[in-house]
């Protein structure tokens, strides 16, 4: 994709969107090229489910996460 700075300060968002899916914007300034954005290299997602250190191994719980949600709700929240 090439974009001008006028179109990149007016439509950011749309440029931005084009980064999030892998593309590599060119940046002009008075019609040649002057930047580039490229999307930073992604970490693997991880699973939901897998939670540091002494919550890994417990073979108690079905769903840490579930559990983790209900440790973190409010005292009094039904």
């Amino acid at each position: 994709m090439i974009t001008g700075i006028r179109q990149l300060r007016s439509a950011t968002k749309h440029v931005l969107s084009a980064v999030n899916r892998g593309e590599t914007v060119t940046i002009t300034r008075r019609g040649k090229p002057y930047a580039q954005l490229s999307p930073l290299a992604r970490k693997p997602e991880r699973s939901q489910d897998r939670m540091f250190g002494m919550w890994k191994d417990r073979k108690d719980l079905p769903s840490v996460k579930k559990h983790m949600d209900t440790l973190r709700k409010p005292r009094h929240a039904r």
